[in-house]
Parts: C-alpha cells; sequence; structure tokens
C-alpha cells in the first residue's frame, strides 16, 4: 500500500472513532446530562412542575416569567425522608395560612414562575418517635438545602442552605406509613413549616 493510501486509511480510522464517541458523548448529554431543556408535553397541572427537579431537568416555556414586581407565585416539592432507593418528590404540605401565591396547590399552573426543589442535606437532634406495628422509628429534625429555578427557562434563581425542619414534635408527624430495608436503621426526619419556607424564600416569592 502506498504511503498516499496509508495516510487515508488512518485518517479514516480517527474520523470514524471520532464520530463514534461524539456519538456517545451526545447521546449520554441527552439522557443523563444536567441541562435543562423544554418540556414536550403541555403544562396542565401544577404536579407536572416536578419535572424541574429531575436530573435531567425539564422547564415549561408557557410558564410565566419570573420577573416584574412580586409576587412570584413558587411550587415547592420535597424529597422524602424514605429509606428505598428512590425516594422521588412530594408536594410540600404546610400548616399555617398562606397568601394564594404560596398555596402547595395552583389552580392556574402556567402562572407559576418559581420551582423550589427541597432535598435533604443532614439529620438534626432526635425529637420524637414513630410506632409502625411495634417498631420504634426515630425522628430527627430535617435539615435541606433547595435549589430554586425559574418554571419557564429552568434557570437557576438561588440556592438556600440551612432550611430547618420542625423541632417542636407531635403524633401528626408521623405518616402514615414508612418504608426500610433490611438491615438499614430506618428513621424519620421532621420537614419545614410554612414559616420556614417563608423566611428562606421570601426575598424571591414576596419581594
Amino acid at each position: 500500500m502506498s504511503k498516499v493510501g496509508s495516510f487515508l486509511k488512518t485518517a479514516l480510522v480517527r474520523l470514524l472513532v471520532l464520530a463514534v464517541l461524539g456519538a456517545i458523548g451526545y447521546g449520554g448529554y441527552l439522557f443523563f446530562g444536567p441541562t435543562a431543556r423544554a418540556n414536550d408535553e403541555p403544562l396542565e397541572h401544577d404536579s407536572d412542575l416536578e419535572s424541574l427537579c429531575w436530573y435531567q431537568r425539564r422547564y415549561y416555556p408557557e410558564a410565566a416569567t419570573y420577573t416584574g414586581p412580586a409576587p412570584h407565585p413558587i411550587k415547592i416539592f420535597e424529597q422524602s425522608d424514605s429509606q428505598t432507593s428512590d425516594p422521588g418528590w412530594f408536594s410540600s404540605q404546610v400548616r399555617q395560612p398562606l397568601p394564594q401565591h404560596w398555596w402547595s396547590h395552583h389552580r392556574a399552573p402556567t402562572k407559576v414562575q418559581l420551582v423550589a426543589c427541597v432535598e435533604i442535606d443532614d439529620e438534626g437532634p432526635r425529637i420524637g418517635e414513630c410506632e409502625f406495628r411495634g417498631e420504634t422509628i426515630p425522628m430527627h429534625q430535617g435539615i435541606y438545602t433547595a435549589t430554586l429555578y425559574e418554571a419557564k427557562t429552568g434557570k437557576k434563581v438561588a440556592k438556600v442552605e440551612g432550611i430547618a425542619g420542625r423541632k417542636d414534635f407531635d403524633d401528626g408527624m408521623c405518616p402514615a406509613m414508612h418504608v426500610w430495608r433490611q438491615g438499614e436503621d430506618p428513621r424519620l426526619l421532621s420537614k419545614p413549616d410554612a414559616a420556614a419556607y417563608r423566611r428562606a424564600f421570601g426575598r424571591y416569592v414576596d419581594g
């Protein structure tokens, strides 16, 4: 084989390798990358906004823009403290009365401007215990970190750390059920109340 032919063959092999690596990288970006993308589905329920909290985040272009004077309606999602491998996200439950733009359920989801993704960060002191069919599960004060995203674009607005769960335990805080893996020490974490969220997010929601 001539030197020219050998050179062309080597160049072709290199191009094929680069093409394969590029395809793998692009595929990984699409399916596993953290960059937010527009959601293909319409925004029909406020629970749809949970997709802003997925690893591969999805935003809704039809949602309201985070701009202008307050208030800026927010939807809060909390990470579960269950000891399962995939805890999932659940809508925040609040105790105190709140203005409409803080409500946990929004009748007009396209008016929501902010989504708060609240993740477990640490556990504080033990504050009580819950009974499940003879099993006593300790409850600790939960410590959380939240990331706020604009619902319309998926852009990060803020990160708030050190959000404390309730420390005044009562039996009403015990869930109806709790799941944990065999061999693990189960625990429960208290969640922040409405006042804690208003302190944490108030500057972004109420202005």
